[in-house]
C-alpha cells in the first residue's frame, strides 16, 4: 500500500528575474557612459538593451540607445528609439499635469478657504474621471461642510 503522506515539494520564493548584469538604471547609464567614453559601442548597446528589459519606461535609456545605434550608422534602428523616448517624455509631462497635482492644489485651496476655486478644481477633476472614488468622497465631504 502506498503511503498517503507524501512530502510536498518545498516552494522556493523566487525574486523577479533581473538581467544578468542588472545594475539599476542610474548605474547602468553610468556604465553605458564609461563604455561610450572607451569607444565600446557594442558593449554600451548591450548594457542599454538589458536596462530596457526592466526599465522600458525610462526615456533616457531609449534616447541613449538611439544615439548609440546612430553613431554605429544604424539610423533606421535609432529612429524608433528616439521616437519612443519622445513619446515617453510627452507622457511624463502629461502625467505631471494630471490629477495628483491638481487634487493637491484643490485641497490646498480648500484649506486656505478658497472654497470656490477648490470646488472648481474638483469639478474639473471629476469631469476627467467621474467615477474616481477619492474625488467623489471629497466632493461629498465639501458639500456637507458647506451645509453646516
Amino acid at each position: 500500500m502506498l503511503s498517503s503522506s507524501r512530502a510536498s515539494p518545498k516552494r522556493v520564493a523566487r525574486s523577479s528575474p533581473k538581467p544578468r548584469l542588472w545594475l539599476g538604471v542610474s548605474e547602468g547609464l553610468q556604465a553605458t557612459k564609461e563604455a561610450l567614453d572607451a569607444g565600446q559601442w557594442q558593449h554600451a548597446e548591450a548594457i542599454l538593451r538589458e536596462l530596457l528589459e526592466f526599465a522600458s519606461a525610462d526615456p533616457k535609456v531609449w534616447a541613449w540607445l538611439g544615439r548609440v545605434l546612430e553613431v554605429q550608422g544604424r539610423e533606421s534602428e535609432a529612429k524608433p528609439c528616439f521616437e519612443k523616448a519622445g513619446a515617453l517624455i510627452q507622457n511624463q509631462h502629461e502625467m505631471s499635469l494630471a490629477s495628483p497635482a491638481s487634487l493637491a492644489l484643490a485641497k490646498l485651496l480648500w484649506q486656505q478657504h478658497e472654497k470656490k476655486g477648490a470646488r472648481l478644481m474638483l469639478a474639473t477633476l471629476l469631469s476627467r474621471t467621474p467615477d474616481d472614488d477619492v474625488l467623489l468622497q471629497l466632493s461629498k465631504q465639501w458639500s456637507q461642510a458647506t451645509c453646516r
